[in-house]
């Protein structure tokens, strides 16, 4: 019996020690990890928040971003590679913008002038001719001047070849997968290409610069006189804001923008809108026009009605919402081996598209924490998750979320609890390394003190019995 007892024992032991050294991620709560291109936040998110349908014809892909939310709107095809044409344009402001004085003067060289030809878009600058940066940028965005456009490359790099690598390595840096340039002014060049989404990219780039936003939304200009030349007057072909060639096509929530015609005369268009606190770019590209049953004029000029539409669709029943409050307190965390509870806020305010009837209630707060961020000691202002806000199965906003307090180590008579942190599992494997083995040689000794006792036991009986 006093044997069965010491195993017993044993048993007990090793199964007590085995229980204190479960891994604490066993019942630590743990957070969904969810990907915000499972919804319409961002540029790269996978879906829309209009859908996936088609929802304009005679088009080759469409991508519409609101921008104040970081909120897709719609996408069709957008990733699909388009002849640019002066949507180009876009990436050699932007490469100005971001390596050049505006005010310094530069001149016109045969080199940079030598691949415009008659009939392409110039305000015909002659070899010599001098011009501020600032008015050869106002040529270029606002009348599509493609001989501004290779004078400002040659001003930038030195040469139009150094400066399309230029191009192409911001592209790159940008994320733009599907874009290739071979010239700064886009006349058609077969292996030249763009895709909306990129579009969009490098457009959200060049707004960060108030002027990029001047140019991009200038209906004229007046280009003052220069060494060479008299003044020019110069106006945008884009009809969204300019009537005064085809006035059916103005729309007063388009602010700027920029369009491009191709050989095949389809064109792109590029836009800036607002209606409310909404602001959307919309690019259409590829988009056919109609020729009249003359046979040569155009009825309808692609793109502009395409635009018009989506426009429509997009501030139809929709509206920007604030849902989460710079400095708002949004959480309450217990902190393992915590004194006390961690609070959760956002550093910035996040806006969201939303119906206009929508329920707060609908919305979803998911948290994906740090990794070791749940482990006191926790100091105020450390990043201690991600947060997604998910609607009806779509993720509208992301942020990171910091510690609003401090959080110290809880201590208890000198020593410091750690019921479920990483101390105390470390304390616990200790424990049983150092006591497990004991506790199993003093069993094996106890068991062999039983047996060499049951043993002199049986010979004393057989001694009497003899």
């Amino acid at each position: 019996m006093k044997i069965r007892s010491a195993i017993a024992w044993i048993l007990c032991l090793v199964t007590v020690f085995g229980l204190l050294v479960i891994p604490a991620s066993a019942t630590e709560e743990t957070e969904e990890n969810i990907m915000s291109t499972n919804g319409s936040y961002g540029l790269n998110a996978s879906t829309a928040y209009m859908g996936t349908g088609k929802l304009a014809d005679k088009v080759k892909s469409v991508f519409m971003y609101e921008t104040t939310s970081d909120t897709l709107l719609y996408s069709w095809n957008s990733d699909t590679q388009v002849h640019p044409a002066s949507l180009v344009k876009i990436m050699t402001a932007l490469l100005v913008l971001e390596n050049c004085d505006l005010q310094d003067v530069t001149t016109a060289s045969e080199s940079a002038l030598r691949h415009i030809g008659k009939q392409d878009v110039s305000i015909n600058l002659k070899p010599g001719e001098q011009m501020s940066i600032e008015h050869l940028m106002y040529a270029m965005m606002v009348y599509a001047a493609n001989d501004a456009a290779s004078v400002l490359a040659e001003h930038v790099a030195g040469s139009e070849e150094a400066f399309v690598e230029m191009m192409n390595t911001r592209a790159q840096e940008l994320g733009c997968t599907g874009s290739v340039f071979y010239n700064p002014h886009g006349l058609h060049h077969d292996q030249q290409f763009m895709t909306a989404r990129d579009c969009c990219r490098i457009i959200l780039a060049a707004m960060e610069y108030e002027m990029f936003r001047t140019l991009f939304c200038t209906e004229f200009y007046i280009l003052p006189a220069t060494n060479m030349s008299d003044e020019r007057r110069l106006v945008t072909n884009n009809y969204l804001i300019n009537a005064d060639y085809v006035g059916i096509y103005l729309d007063h929530r388009v602010k700027g923008g920029r369009t491009g015609l191709n050989n095949d005369q389809s064109r792109n268009i590029a836009s800036l809108s607002q209606s409310g606190d909404m602001e959307v770019l919309c690019i259409v590209m590829g988009a056919e026009s109609v020729i009249s049953s003359n046979g040569y004029s155009v009825g309808v000029y692609g793109g502009f009605p395409q635009t018009i539409s989506l426009l429509d669709q997009a501030y139809a029943n929709t509206a920007r919402r604030q849902i989460i409050c710079a400095d708002q307190i949004l959480k309450q965390q217990p902190v393992n081996n915590g004194d006390n509870h961690v609070f959760y806020y956002s550093k910035e305010t996040c806006m969201a598209i939303l119906p206009a009837d929508y329920s707060l209630n609908e919305l979803d707060f998911r948290y994906t924490q740090v990794p070791g961020s749940m482990d006191a000691p926790i100091t105020k202002g450390q990043n201690m998750a991600n947060l997604q806000v998910w609607y009806k199965g779509s993720c509208i906003a992301e942020t990171d979320v910091y510690a609003a307090n401090d959080v110290p180590l809880a201590y208890a008579k000198g020593a410091v609890i750690a019921k479920n942190g990483r101390v105390g599992r470390i304390i616990f494997i200790v424990l049983l390394i150092l006591v497990l083995p004991v506790a199993v040689a003093f069993g094996v000794l106890l068991l062999m003190r039983l047996t060499a006792q049951r043993k002199h036991r049986n010979r004393r009986r057989s001694r009497r019995r003899a």
